[in-house]
């Protein structure tokens, strides 16, 4: 194993999602660092270009537009072994770390480790979350994990998950989830919320109703139904409330609540431009998980500066410091969320609290000490 890696290769071929931010948050890091990095995108990712200024160091190749290429296309994959292979030789890559799973990348572990490079993988989840279709090739994705030189968690709840499954824990490293920096200007949105931006100042007012956000893909184990008992709770106890719903999904039989419960709903995919200023226009995140391994939503909230109410499941817990960078319900249910939320509601002072402990803690959660920990990682 290499002790000392210089000029790591982050390989991230889905078309989309918040490791394309992740990567270039890397890149950008690594660079500030005087690290030479390569990165290697599908051409398929609307965002490639976002990476434009890596140059030569930007390895891209091509997979499939849709979910049914991973096997319609696979005759694709020499191809893109080939371009990948010519890229880590041109750029003298000395480590592959892959950023999520994709399908193909299981068939290229064994490849990367006979040109003689360490190859690590950063494990997102080791069980399928419950509604979630992609879950259906979990158990292929996690082929990585087994293959890997250095598997990377996000939280120690995957961690010890990996190790109920049989991942040798010698080769895992714990680590945690980074921030990821979205930027973008205000005008960027629109739909429902560019209409309600008259009255969302996006500041942390002393007065009027507390600003909360569910985001993210609208799927059975994000909890919105509960996030919705929540929100009926605080509407009894004459809590002023203003809530939003952005992501796309099947929102199904809860349409009818939130509508009665006047939630803004941009029921879409919400592109990178847009995230900063739907983060901005809020107070707090609110994730009503019943299951999680842990979430990018917290990561993107505490870069603006937004605290979170979570549930207490998964790697939730680790994100969140209660009380510190926001809070932890007391249990599973709308009645210890909507509790949660009531106590910011009613605790401005509070809730600047948060923020601030947010920006205090932000070297804590930033790029430049996650790549650190990945390059650390494969020492030894």
């Amino acid at each position: 194993m290499t002790s000392t890696i210089e000029r790591p290769a982050f390989l991230y071929w889905g078309r989309r999602g918040p490791m394309l931010r992740l990567a270039r948050d890397l890149a950008d890091a690594a660079r500030e660092a005087g690290i030479d990095c390569l990165v290697s995108l599908s051409r398929q990712n609307a965002g490639m270009g976002d990476f434009a200024d890596l140059g030569d160091r930007l390895v891209a190749v091509s997979t499939f537009d849709r979910g049914i290429g991973a096997l319609t296309r696979l005759g694709a994959l020499p191809a893109a072994w080939r371009e990948l292979k010519a890229g880590l030789a041109r750029g003298r890559a000395d480590a592959v770390i892959v950023l999520m799973p994709h399908v193909w990348t299981p068939l290229i572990a064994r490849p990367v480790q006979r040109l003689g490079l360490p190859y690590g993988v950063i494990i997102h989840d080791a069980r399928p979350h419950p509604g979630d279709r992609t879950a259906l090739v979990t158990r292929w994705l996690l082929r990585d994990a087994f293959l890997a030189d250095r598997v990377f968690t996000l939280s120690g709840a995957v961690a010890d998950d990996l190790v109920r499954i049989g991942v040798a824990p010698e080769r895992i490293v714990r680590t945690f989830h980074p921030d990821l920096h979205y930027a973008g200007a205000p005008d960027a949105i629109g739909g429902a919320l560019a209409a309600a931006a008259g009255r969302r100042d996006g500041g942390c007012r002393a007065g009027g109703p507390l600003r909360v956000l569910f985001f993210g893909r609208v799927l059975a184990y994000k909890g919105l139904p509960l996030f919705l008992d929540a929100l009926e709770r605080l509407a009894a106890a004459g809590v002023p409330v203003e809530a939003s719903l952005v992501g796309e999904g099947e929102i199904g039989p809860e349409a009818g609540r939130l509508a009665r419960l006047g939630v803004d709903v941009v029921n879409r995919w919400v592109d990178d431009a847009e995230v900063a200023a739907i983060f901005r226009r809020h107070d707090v995140v609110a994730l009503t998980y019943t299951e999680a391994s842990q979430s990018g939503v917290v990561s993107a909230a505490a870069a603006q500066g937004v605290p979170a109410v979570v549930t207490p499941v998964g790697g939730l817990v680790e994100q969140v410091a209660d009380g510190t960078t926001g809070l932890i319900a007391t249990a599973v249910s709308g009645e210890a969320v909507a509790a949660a939320l009531a106590r910011l509601a009613g605790d401005r002072p509070l809730l600047g609290h948060l923020r601030r402990e947010l920006a205090a803690a932000a070297e804590a959660r930033s790029s430049r000490r996650f790549l650190g920990d990945l390059l650390a990682g494969f020492a030894g």
